[in-house]
């Protein structure tokens, strides 16, 4: 193996290294002759991966001969519409159990030419951000129903091919990142079905108890009382007034900002650039929760002492008192109990809502605050495990990025006996 490079069209490559056309080792959207009648796998666009090559939901279909995008295995699917193209959506077929798979319209499919390109090289260099950006450079249509012309695979792009052995090494590198990525997102999802059931147990009958009572929300331990949040916390203790001092700086929580248990961003942002919503006051062991859409769970609790913090008046706050612990307070509320008395009192169909005073008014079980504390720290331990897996998972994307664009441009090598 050379250690030289060479410059091309597609910048510096090593020497050995050929630059093709795609098309000149892929068909795009191949023709595939499938039999009328017949009952294929399908694949929709929602079981496509977000920049991972493991596709979801395999479904059946029956072949009627109507539009629709036909593959085999060894092929790879790139999402061609947005907002699919922009997140990444593009998946490797190796999960057909028939000779041939139907899917969406909206996919572009690639089949690697034999000998010329390795299958799964064919799907990594693809899902290169170079490639998309540029797909997504070239799309065309109206707003909203943009897609990537054909043209774009078909005549546009070219490909930087290194010899045949050389793809299967770096295959073998980038595939071993992907099954530690693949394991480690079972064990999250396996630790958060633990959760769910420790959930359901331990905030309904709580630990070591025997004797139980019929109530609202259920059968709870008979030492259990049930009470408003408004009993128990603050709903909405302070706010910023129209007075408040233009040149503040806020560090601000929009609707955006939070999903299950994570505060993802903050904005630094003077009070006079900010939102008109940008007004609940918020501190340190606060709970908020997201009022529109309740169901998708953008809750979590304040667990750092940060200045000037400020939520969207899309959140309710909810600030413990000294009858509940506020970590145990959290866990309620992402409880199904308490989910579903919020989904009862959802109103609006595009922006499904609750109010303030429809929080104030649930309804939690609550034990003594030895208990509550107990049942936190239990909860809140599976956390922290499911918060590990989500880090190493990421950690793992990063280095799979990093290594993409590495081994596909040839500026790391791979060694081929």
């Amino acid at each position: 193996m050379s250690s030289g490079y060479k410059n091309s069209e597609y910048g510096k490559v090593p020497i050995e290294w050929k630059i093709k056309q795609l098309s000149d080792v892929a068909y795009v959207n191949p023709n595939y002759k499938l039999m009328k009648g017949n009952v294929y796998d399908y694949i929709e666009m929602a079981s496509l991966p977000i920049m991972g090559s493991k596709i979801g939901e395999i479904k059946k279909r029956k072949y009627d001969q109507t539009s629709g995008s036909k593959f085999k295995n060894g092929d790879t699917l790139f999402a061609r519409i947005t907002p699919c193209t922009e997140n990444g959506k593009i998946g490797f077929v190796d999960c057909l159990s028939t000779e041939y798979g139907l899917g969406s319209t909206e996919f572009i499919v690639l089949s690697p030419k034999k000998n010329k390109i390795v299958p799964k090289y064919l799907f990594y260099f693809t899902s290169l951000s170079r490639v998309r950006n540029y797909a997504i450079s070239r799309m065309v249509g109206t707003t909203g129903r943009q897609r990537v012309p054909k043209e774009v695979f078909g005549e546009e792009l070219i490909i930087p091919i290194p010899p045949l052995r050389e793809q299967e090494k770096i295959v073998d590198v980038l595939s071993t990142v992907d099954e530690q990525i693949e394991q480690t997102d079972k064990l999250i999802e396996k630790t958060k079905e633990l959760k769910k059931g420790l959930m359901q147990k331990l905030l309904t009958r709580g630990i070591g108890h025997t004797k139980f009572k019929k109530t609202e929300l259920g059968e709870i331990p008979a030492e259990w009382e049930v009470m408003r949040i408004d009993e128990v916390a603050i709903v909405n203790p302070e706010s910023l007034t129209n007075k408040t001092n233009s040149d503040l700086e806020i560090n601000y929580i929009d609707i955006e900002s939070v999903s299950t248990g994570k505060l993802k961003k903050i904005k630094k942002i003077k009070f006079k650039d900010a939102p008109s919503r940008a007004r609940r006051k918020v501190q340190f062991g606060d709970v908020i929760v997201s009022t529109v859409r309740p169901y998708l769970k953008a809750f979590t609790i304040i667990k750092k002492d940060i200045n000037n913090l400020i939520c969207s008046t899309g959140y309710a706050v909810i600030r413990a008192n000294n009858r509940i612990n506020r970590e145990y307070l959290y866990q309620c509320t992402l409880s199904d109990y308490f989910l579903n008395q919020l989904r009862n009192k959802m109103v609006g169909s595009n922006y499904p809502a609750v109010n303030s005073i429809d929080i104030k008014n649930n309804l939690i079980a609550v034990p003594s605050i030895e208990e509550q504390i107990k049942i936190a720290q239990i909860l809140d331990n599976v956390d922290k495990r499911i918060e590990q897996y989500e880090n190493k998972s990421n950690m793992l994307q990063s280095l799979k990025k990093a290594l993409m664009q590495q081994l596909l441009t040839g500026k790391i090598r791979v060694k081929v006996s």
